[in-house]
């Protein structure tokens, strides 16, 4: 099977065995996913790592190292894509040690076996980083939550320090488990800065044209039904210049969008994308005037980021990541009319974009984490 390591002691002398535990992992795709993998990378340059995931694929490769990362996955009942319930993952934690152990996802089980499993063992750091939203995707999930809460929040009393994305994140959990301010700290999300400066594409200088651009799963609460209607309104308003929309990725509320397309006579202005290769993808920033994201909520929201690091101003609702965002960015929309109003803005009188990329990257991400483990 391959490399034995899941016994290995606690490495010491500056060095530190770090567990980080996450529902999924790459090659999975998605924030989470990103995040525990640029953090742990990083991390395994002079430390132990090693990622507890799950998978709920049959023909999953059990052991494997990544970036140097030691990763161990276990089978998961997954219903809907969600919860990840793997006994044999809690199985394995219970013979493990560690000097540190960062847990990840308050909306998945793997955080909070991990915790039992841990529960009478001495750590140096226990640490949570609960990608926070607090809405349900589902009104099941809804229902599910009010008995899903209260355990999983056991997590929160016993974390050392609780790491957010977001001021938003930390109001939220302020608000809903009473936790003290001075146990969470906010650390953002970071962007690989030399991925999106690899590519250089010239973009059209066509005055007659606005292309706006939208990354997004096609689910209902992510409001692209908002957009597209916007863009019918703002295609009125001006006539003579040749606007049009590219969304970028795919979801359960697709043929609603499409539907909505047709009917509102925009088949000639809205294209919609996905898998597209790295080149491609970061190519449709580059072509943008404006990136816009009229979700209902976000933990954090990576694609609005490297937006902005690619210099486009953004149009987004007042959540997540976004509410964190200054005037100097673009414009925060809470209705079809706001969004309306903020094209409008920028079509006529353009927008000078404030934002230092610098203050995100994950090199500087990794040393706030990493003076939280040795605090």
């Amino acid at each position: 099977m391959g490399t034995n390591y899941r016994h290995q002691k606690i490495r010491r002398g500056g060095l530190m065995k770090i567990i980080q535990v996450s529902p999924t992992f790459h090659p999975d795709i998605g924030g989470i996913e990103t995040h525990v993998k640029e953090i742990s990378k990083r991390l395994a340059k002079k430390h132990e790592v090693y990622v507890y995931t799950t998978t709920k694929f049959k023909d999953y490769k059990k052991e494997g190292i990544i970036d140097e990362i030691k990763i161990r996955r276990f089978k998961s009942y997954a219903p809907s894509n969600a919860y990840f319930f793997s006994p044999g993952l809690y199985k394995a934690l219970k013979n493990e040690e560690c000097d540190i152990l960062h847990l990840h996802n308050f909306h998945a089980f793997p955080a909070y076996l991990a915790y039992r499993a841990f529960k009478n063992k001495k750590l140096k750091k226990l640490i949570f980083t609960p990608h926070y939203h607090h809405i349900a995707s589902a009104k099941f999930r809804g229902f599910l939550h009010k008995f899903y809460d209260p355990i999983q929040s056991a997590i929160f009393k016993k974390a050392d320090k609780i790491l957010c994305a977001t001021r938003y994140e930390i109001e939220l959990l302020t608000e809903k488990f009473e936790i003290p301010k001075n146990k969470m700290k906010r650390i953002p999300n970071g962007i690989d800065l030399k991925r999106l400066k690899k590519y250089s594409f010239k973009k059209r200088n066509d005055p007659n044209e606005f292309k706006i651009l939208c990354v997004s799963r096609l689910e209902k609460y992510k409001r692209i039904q908002w957009l597209i209607t916007a863009l019918k309104e703002v295609s009125e308003k001006y006539p003579k210049k040749e606007i049009s929309l590219t969304i970028i990725g795919k979801g359960s509320y697709g043929d609603h969008i499409r539907n909505l397309i047709k009917e509102l006579g925009l088949k000639d202005k809205v294209i919609i994308k996905y898998n597209l290769p790295d080149d491609k993808f970061l190519q449709e920033y580059q072509k943008c005037d404006v990136f816009v994201l009229p979700s209902e909520y976000e933990a954090f929201s990576i694609v609005t980021l490297e937006a902005l690091c690619m210099g486009k101003p953004v149009i987004v609702s007042n959540v997540g990541f976004m509410r964190d965002l200054s005037e100097n960015t673009g414009y925060k929309i809470s209705c079809v009319e706001d969004i309306v109003e903020g094209l409008s803005e920028i079509i006529e009188n353009g927008f000078k974009l404030e934002f230092n990329p610098n203050e995100y990257t994950w090199d500087r991400i990794v040393e706030e984490v990493l003076k939280v483990y040795e605090e």
